[in-house]
């Protein structure tokens, strides 16, 4: 049962446990949630598949039942007054979906709004907003308001501001009634991709899936002096291939990892950054990518599965670089090793089924199998593996066999249901911004005054445009922080000749930093919670741990290769190890540390090795990886002679007594 099922508590007031309208409240209306979400959840899963409706019908369906789900949800412990009013907004929702899908071919027909379609775009962006303002807080709405405001006003304002202004038929028409904005082509991915990505990621986490993955996580991490952090980033990067939240990637993982990190010697501080920190780089994990993929692929009209091979080699610098910094902070404070656990192999046992949908997902996308397609057949693959463990486990116990799977396709369907409309919401309100950036020219605008500053310098471009993409991702959800920087920053890259697919990943990552930079680094905000550290330090150590975030951006402009464009196997993984020794040189600077204390002539080849892993040619790279695993050598030996390898691993984390 999620936290939004569960009935208030009523330990405080027994009363109200017994009033009838509490008992309405805390049994019917949840099992009718449930039961609506099990259906939403059947209606897309089998459309993915059949399409039983036109794509508009569909996203005005998917829409209209998210804003049904939360307004309901939105009720838990609030007033009568409040809860009458949801129920009437879920009410209106759910009539507004069915008048525009019934009547789509008129309401397309009309190239400027009637009353009535008037009257239904007004309702529907109301309810856009408010549904939205209720399940992802009052940010985006108002910045959404904001650019309807300056689409209606533009004619008053100076500079780059200025446009002609917009009659509010013509806004209700661009935003809503002629079917882009709010039923644009994020509401499309919405309803499709992300939907059915986002239910398989409930039906994995359904069976177990993170589970599972904390106890490799776990094993694994154990093995190295570093192993609760190591535990957070592994389980982080598991989590972010299924989640499309950073917020929720902390809270899941980091209610264990940070305090197990805490206890073993780290700060509160470095635990919540590191936790800040792994949670951030599961968006930049494919196949999800905090769903920023499916519009990444939107936006630059390439297939899903480039997409994804594109991010990889990135994801991997990030989290490569972040295990590698907290080994040396681990040798630094001479934390101990701990034992080893041994949860890697019972955890195969238990669920390494799950992982058999992999494959399948895989092998469908490679073959140009539409995104939604792949999810429907990979949910069916993975609802198939859990049957077959499940047929195993009970050994011929039919009904105790139907009993578990229905709780299985109950808990995947109906979480499925909640967060993929949830996300579908999001996304249709920021389609009303980005169709008002676009109508109104002021992305376009706002691409040319940042060349214009730069004075045709492209790295005075890229400061330019990675503070837009900070700024404007503080306090944004990944696909929030990615679509509003995608519109007004990257039309800047591309106009200057950067290729498109860079563009748009020098974008996301800088949009995605913003939620580990100060002031307003969600993830670290959620993280201190946790650890009760003093957030602006979190934030702080967050944004040192989060270096490849920062530094990798401008990699993918320098050396594009990293991101397979116009590369092959061999330049690409050159392009890859080059950039993670790189990071891995700034670490070791930051710290003074590596596997000993840095000696003053090391830190000067490590600044030599800098330069020459920054360097696009192949020649330069290959002397730079070179002189790091020359000098890694050096650094071991110095570990040998200034520590008792032979001890118990206890006591290994002492220098040698001379």
């Amino acid at each position: 049962m999620t936290d939004q099922e569960k009935p208030a508590s009523t330990t405080e007031q027994p009363e109200v446990q017994a009033a009838p309208k509490s008992s309405f409240d805390t049994s019917f209306l949840m099992k009718f949630i449930s039961i609506f979400a099990l259906v939403v959840a059947v209606y897309h899963f089998l459309n993915a598949r059949f399409m039983f409706w036109a794509l508009d019908q569909h996203k005005a369906i998917h829409l209209g039942t998210g804003l049904v789900l939360v307004f309901l949800l939105s009720t838990k412990n609030k007033s009568k007054f409040y809860k009458i009013i949801s129920y009437a907004l879920a009410a209106l929702s759910a009539g507004v979906a069915i008048y525009t899908a019934m009547n789509y071919y008129a309401i397309q027909a009309r190239i400027t709004p009637n009353d009535a379609d008037l009257i239904l775009g007004i309702l529907t962006v109301l309810l856009v907003l408010e549904g939205t303002r209720r399940s992802w807080g009052p940010i985006i709405p108002a910045i959404v308001l904001l650019a309807i405001a300056y689409a209606a006003f533009g004619n008053y304002l100076p500079g780059i501001f200025y446009h002609g202004g917009l009659r509010l038929s013509r806004i209700i028409a661009y935003i809503c009634t002629n079917f882009t904005g709010i039923y644009g082509s994020l509401s499309s991915s919405g309803a499709m991709e992300v939907f059915m990505f986002v239910l398989l990621g409930c039906l994995l986490e359904a069976s177990g899936g993170i589970d599972f993955f904390m106890k490799i996580s776990k094993g694994i991490g154990s093995r190295f002096r570093s192993g609760p952090a190591q535990t957070a980033v592994i389980a982080s990067g598991c989590m972010g291939t299924i989640s499309g939240s950073i917020a929720a990637n902390v809270v899941t993982t980091g209610s264990i990892t940070i305090p197990m990190m805490i206890k073993t010697g780290y700060s509160k501080e470095f635990a919540g950054a590191v936790e800040t920190c792994a949670s951030t780089g599961g968006q930049l994990m494919p196949p999800v990518m905090g769903v920023a993929a499916f519009l990444i692929a939107s936006s630059t009209s390439l297939p899903y599965i480039t997409i994804c091979k594109m991010a990889l080699y990135p994801a991997l610098v990030y989290f490569l670089y972040l295990c590698f910094s907290i080994q040396i902070k681990a040798l630094k404070l001479h934390l101990p090793k701990g034992e080893k656990v041994s949860e890697t192999k019972q955890a195969f046992k238990e669920n390494g089924h799950l992982l058999l949908f992999l494959p399948v997902l895989i092998y469908l996308l490679s073959i140009s199998t539409p995104p939604a397609i792949a999810a429907f057949w990979t949910c069916v693959a993975l609802i198939g593996l859990v049957a077959a463990k499940k047929l195993v486990t009970c050994k011929g116990d039919m009904h105790r066999f139907f009993v578990e799977m229905k709780e299985f396709l109950y808990l995947g369907f109906k979480d499925g249901a909640i967060q993929g409309t949830k996300i579908g919401l999001i996304l249709a309100c920021l389609g009303i911004m980005v169709e008002i950036f676009v109508i109104t020219g002021f992305a376009q605008k706002m691409s040319f005054q940042m060349i214009e500053l730069s004075g045709g310098i492209l790295p005075l471009l890229l400061f330019y445009v990675a503070l837009t993409c900070i700024l404007f991702g503080m306090g944004m959800p990944t696909t929030g922080a990615y679509l509003v920087v995608s519109i007004l920053a990257a039309p800047a890259l591309v106009t200057y000749g950067i290729p498109l697919a860079a563009a748009h990943f020098f974008v996301f990552y800088y949009g995605l930093m913003a939620s580990v930079t100060p002031p307003v680094g969600v993830g670290a905000i959620v993280a201190s919670g946790i650890s009760n550290g003093n957030y602006m330090k979190t934030a702080i150590e967050a944004t040192r741990l989060a270096l490849p975030g920062f530094a990798l951006p401008v990699f993918f402009i320098y050396r594009p290769e990293i991101l397979w464009i116009d590369a092959g196997f061999v330049s690409a993984t050159l392009a890859f190890l080059s950039a993670l020794i790189a990071c891995a040189c700034v670490a070791v600077l930051l710290e003074r540390f590596y596997l000993t204390k840095l000696r003053l002539w090391q830190a000067a080849v490590l600044l030599v090795i800098l330069a020459l892993t920054i360097d696009p040619g192949a020649l330069t790279s290959i002397a730079g990886i070179a002189a790091f695993v020359a000098l890694t050598v050096i650094q071991y030996k110095q570990y040998k002679n200034e520590y008792d390898l032979t001890a118990p691993p206890i006591l290994q984390n002492q220098p040698k007594v001379k």
